[in-house]
């Protein structure tokens, strides 16, 4: 039974798609009515090597914070990361959860700074 969980366990963390690279796109915040506002960039690069995925992620590659947690399952790459509000002052939190898709990643993000949380949805390309 151990040896059978062992092996199902091992099945679902492999995924035969290497995420490394450097990928750009859009990211759009969900107003209240369901609608999205106006797309902005959005820019990740990922480091991919076996379970381990580590990498960068911002509106640019000048403008960008480590990633935290990512984790690989089948088609689903989730992570998140942490900055202060340059305004505020406060930290925030986005939570990444995105589906690889023909070649691209689409997903939700989920943000949170203080008391104030909001949702955004992203979709990137692999430009190298």
């Amino acid at each position: 039974m151990n040896l059978m969980v062992s092996v199902l366990a091992a099945a679902l963390a492999f995924s035969p798609v290497n995420l490394t690279g450097t990928w750009a796109g859009t990211i759009a915040q969900k107003n209240e009515d369901g609608t999205y506002g106006a797309n902005a960039s959005a820019w990740l690069q990922l480091q991919h090597d076996g379970a381990k995925i580590s990498g960068r992620v911002g509106p640019s590659s000048d403008n960008s914070h480590p990633i935290e947690n990512a984790y690989l399952a089948g088609d689903k790459l989730t992570f998140s990361t942490h900055l202060v509000d340059p305004e505020s002052k406060e930290e925030m939190t986005w939570i990444f959860d995105l589906t690889v898709k023909d070649g691209s990643l689409e997903g939700v993000v989920k943000a949170r700074r203080g008391e104030h949380s909001w949702e955004m949805r992203t979709s990137m390309s692999r430009i190298k």
